[in-house]
Parts: structure tokens; sequence; C-alpha cells
């Protein structure tokens, strides 16, 4: 079994590769078939990776709100997170880049600050988001989630990148039962191999469940010319 178990839901990783680029990635798995009628497409005018519909019958079984949503973006930094709430933290990214006063922490809080877990009961999905700097210095993820208690939790973690180091948070634990357990603790440390958008797509990709892998998308910002380079792999079926 992967690290991320039988089902771990939406998954945001964070890293340095061994040339010391950095990345975001971002995975998508489905149990229903609704959310398995999904794939990610990137709009280059928008430095933009949507999640977008396979099948519109499909779509419409489920909650289009949670379904269909800008994914990733790369502008002034990297920001990824798996639902509509992206469009908030870009906001809050433009507009501190535009202000000169850039903390990664507070700029996330920021535009998750009118967000909370998804209303999907009796899953109450948590929202996961990440936050780079510009310059790659500053990373920072946050899961927002519903605790036993039925309170909310905001947690919000600054990562120090170093080399060949990776760190993810997933919606879910792993487990694949009802209700879907929440993703426990800190982000995790997950080693990978590869060192290219395309090969850690991959790689990610082969990780997941068969039975519900849906895509996988990577931003990586090269430390020398801060160029931006992507890739998307998403499910054939």
């Amino acid at each position: 079994m992967s690290q991320f178990k039988n089902y771990p839901g939406r998954i945001i990783i964070i890293g340095k590769t061994k040339d010391e680029n950095i990345f975001a990635l971002y995975a998508i798995t489905g149990r229903s078939s609704s959310s398995r009628a999904r794939k990610l497409i990137l709009v280059e005018k928008e430095k933009t990776i949507f999640v977008v519909p396979t099948n519109e019958s499909e779509i419409e079984k489920g909650n289009r709100e949670l379904l269909i949503y800008p994914s990733m973006w790369f502008g002034n930094g990297i920001v990824v997170s798996n639902g509509k709430q992206t469009s908030s933290i870009i906001n809050t990214v433009m507009l501190s880049a535009a202000q000169r006063s850039r903390n990664t922490k507070e700029v996330l809080e920021n535009g998750l600050s009118e967000w909370t877990y998804e209303p999907d009961a009796p899953h109450y999905t948590p929202r996961i988001s990440a936050c780079n700097s510009n310059d790659g210095k500053e990373c920072v993820m946050s899961i927002l989630k519903r605790n036993e208690n039925g309170n909310e939790e905001r947690n919000f973690f600054a990562l120090d990148l170093e080399k060949s180091k990776m760190k993810y948070v997933s919606t879910y634990n792993g487990e694949n039962t009802n209700p879907l357990p929440s993703f426990i603790g800190e982000p995790k440390e997950i080693i990978l191999q590869s060192s290219s958008p395309k090969e850690l797509c991959e790689e990610v990709f082969q990780m997941l469940n068969e039975e519900f892998r849906v895509a996988t998308a990577c931003v990586m910002m090269n430390r020398n010319t801060n160029l931006i380079e992507t890739f998307i792999l998403n499910n054939k079926n």
C-alpha cells in the first residue's frame, strides 16, 4: 500500500527537488462517478490550472460548486488548493504584491479568512491549501477542517523547504470508510525520486489507487531563472 493508503481524496505536495527547484503538485482521487468525471487543464493566459468536467451529466449528480474550481495558479509565487478558495488566495497574493508587503503565512490566512470546511455532510471535507512566495523562500500549507467535537480547526504550517525534501497534506487520512476521516496532524514527509514536473506527476499518479485516481498536475519554479514549467496527467478513462 502506498503512503497515501487507499483513498486520500485530494492531495497537495510542496517540495524542493535535488536541483533545488521549488514545486507544487496537486492530485485528485474520486470515489463517486461525479468526482471521477473531471480532468485538469491549463489556461496559459490566466496562469491557472482548472478542474473541469469530462461529463456534465455525471457532474450534476454531485455538488458542482465543490467539484469544479481553479486548483493551481502561478504568478507571484504558486497557489494551490482543493476548491474555489483558490481564487480568494490569488486575490490576496496579488494585493500583497501590489502593496509590496508579503508575509506568506498572513497572505494565506487572509485569503482563507471567509472560508471553512466543505458543507458535504457527513464527510465535511477539509479545505487544503498552500502558497509559495515568489522567491520560493517561504511556503505555508493549511487545512481547515471539522474536528470530532463538531468545531472548526484552522491550521497553518510554515515550512522550511530543503533540497530533496517534500511535504504533503490530503483531505482524508486514507481509509476508505464512511464517513471519510479527515487528514490528521501536520504535513507529512514524502520521498519522491523525480525532478521534473512530468516525472513527478507520473510518480505520484502511480502511487494512487488505480480505482480512484483522476489526475495530477505539477507547477515548478526554476531557482536560477524563475521560469515556470507545468505538466498535467489525466486519467485516460
